[in-house]
């Protein structure tokens, strides 16, 4: 395999490696925190499974005597409410939670429960659940995290992006007006093998990276399938653009060896 311009069209392909790789992880980050998915995560949370199984509530409910039933009337048109604003939070402050909103749901879960079976019992825990919700407030609002992801978002969805596939559009055409049929064996090369090595590059860092959390087990499993299966498409695509280039190369490859083959053949046979 001999190139046209060698220096040139390694240079090329070094650059065009660099900003398919760049481009790849830039979509696949866009795609990852992208507010569907987000609140897909948020609706699979369960926020009224989250609080029923909480350690601290269940031990100021235990601590006074109080069934658990109190929590079997959470709101869930709250919870939708909560997923709402928590998703605008994300993205517009810097929070996710008020400590209040959390109150509110095990508030009113338990003045329905008061009021069915005429007993007094919020305001003995009052100031208990108001403390754990403080406490789950801060924890879920952890501002470092929260700071990462919104400047990472800001970037994401900046017009990079379009810059960087502007470029690497520019660095395909330059690498094919000198090249010519050379570069299509090397941009289907290039995509092929970077489609699965970032494929499973990053399939370990999402599992590596979700396994470290604290959710739950079902939820990191769900989770971890569930981002995989919105950035398998975009490696996926690019991996079949590749295979048709090569396919194409092939096909070329193959027409010129039977071209060459015939010549031969009849300069041999007929003394051209």
């Amino acid at each position: 395999m001999q190139l046209k311009r060698p220096t040139i069209s390694t240079l090329i392909m070094i650059f065009l490696f660099l900003f398919s790789f760049f481009l790849l992880l830039w979509i696949s980050t866009k795609q990852i925190i992208s507010k569907e998915n987000i609140e897909a995560f948020l609706i699979k949370i369960d926020i009224e499974r989250y609080i029923k199984e909480n350690k601290q509530i269940n031990k100021v409910l235990e601590d006074n005597k109080i069934p658990k039933e109190v929590l079997d009337y959470i709101d869930e048109n709250k919870i939708n409410q909560f997923i709402k604003e928590s998703l605008n939070n994300l993205y517009e402050e810097n929070y996710i939670i008020k400590s209040s909103f959390i109150e509110t749901l095990i508030e009113e879960s338990i003045e329905t429960y008061e009021n069915k079976y005429t007993v007094d019992i919020y305001s003995h825990i009052k100031q208990e659940i108001i403390e754990i919700t403080d406490e789950i407030a801060n924890t879920i609002n952890n501002e470092k995290y929260i700071t990462i992801f919104n400047q990472i978002s800001h970037i994401i969805n900046g017009p990079y992006l379009y810059i960087i596939g502007g470029i690497l559009l520019i660095l395909i055409f330059s690498l094919f007006l000198l090249e010519s049929k050379m570069a299509i064996l090397l941009t289907g090369t290039m995509m092929t093998s970077l489609s699965i090595i970032m494929f499973y590059a990053i399939r370990k860092i999402i599992t590596l990276t979700i396994e470290s959390t604290l959710l739950s087990y079902d939820i990191k499993n769900w989770l971890i399938e569930y981002v995989i299966s919105k950035i398998t498409p975009i490696y996926s695509i690019t991996f079949v653009i590749g295979s048709i280039l090569l396919l194409i190369y092939l096909i070329i490859y193959v027409h010129r060896f039977v071209v060459k083959t015939r010549i031969k053949y009849y300069e041999k046979y007929y003394g051209r």
